[in-house]
């Protein structure tokens, strides 16, 4: 039958997790799927190499995408670090900084990009 509740996966231990509640009659079943590097959820931000934007995502986090140079910036001067995965999961690189941080696109394949910075998840897409 058909999933009756979609929960948000929990990242545990480099692990996402994706709960699928199934009713039948009256038992539960809970399947896991595990999916290495990246969180299986809306993301907070879908953006590309084609387009400058600028955004805030949270009241201290904010991202600027100049073409192929995406940066996060902190208000508070708070220590951010990117994440960058691509599709399969493999963690391409990883940049940290106090208050603002860079990671520049123009030596990666042509592709789509998870980014992750702290809770938040950016769909990259470098042409």
């Amino acid at each position: 039958s058909a999933p009756s509740q979609i929960a948000r996966p929990a990242l545990q231990g480099g692990t996402s997790i994706l709960h699928l509640r199934f009713s039948c009659h009256k038992f539960n079943t809970f399947l896991k799927i595990h999916a290495p590097g990246f969180r299986l959820e809306p993301f907070d931000l879908h953006t590309s190499s084609i387009e400058n934007t600028s955004v805030s995502l949270s009241d201290d986090i904010s991202f600027t995408v100049a073409g192929t140079l995406i940066t996060a910036t902190s208000v508070s001067e708070s220590h951010l670090s990117l994440h960058i995965y691509d599709t399969s999961g493999r963690k391409v690189a990883e940049v940290s900084g106090h208050g603002s941080t860079d990671y520049d696109f123009s030596g990666a394949k042509s592709g789509v990009y998870i980014i992750l910075c702290g809770d938040k998840t950016i769909k990259y897409l470098n042409r």
